[in-house]
């Protein structure tokens, strides 16, 4: 993942005050709002397999959903039949683990 390099829905290039933001969401120190501008661009180098991260189906298909479809957690929650807390959990678990690769290629 050396040198992976993404691009916001801006057309701007991820700052290192993104990975700052990403960073603090996923120590929980922030909430979903500060970095939900940056999960599309995420969730879809994942899916185009330029972040080398294994993530469990839930979890790609809640970054999916939040990420490339734009779809609120209670309608996640409802597709997935699962509480809208869970859906968090899973969404959290997935961009900590797309955050580590990040960070590592820096």
């Amino acid at each position: 993942a050396k040198g992976v390099q993404l691009t916001k829905l801006n057309g701007q290039p991820m700052t290192p005050f993104d990975l700052k933001r990403l960073e603090s969401f996923t120590n929980n120190l922030s909430d979903y709002s500060l970095v939900k501008d940056l999960v599309p661009a995420m969730t879809a180098a994942y899916f185009s397999k330029l972040i080398p991260v294994q993530l469990s189906s839930g979890q790609a298909a809640i970054l999916l959903g939040s990420g490339l479809q734009q779809k609120p957690d209670d309608a996640l929650a409802a597709a997935l039949n699962l509480p809208v807390n869970q859906i968090r959990a899973l969404a959290n678990k997935g961009l900590r683990k797309i955050y580590g690769v990040l960070k590592e290629s820096k």
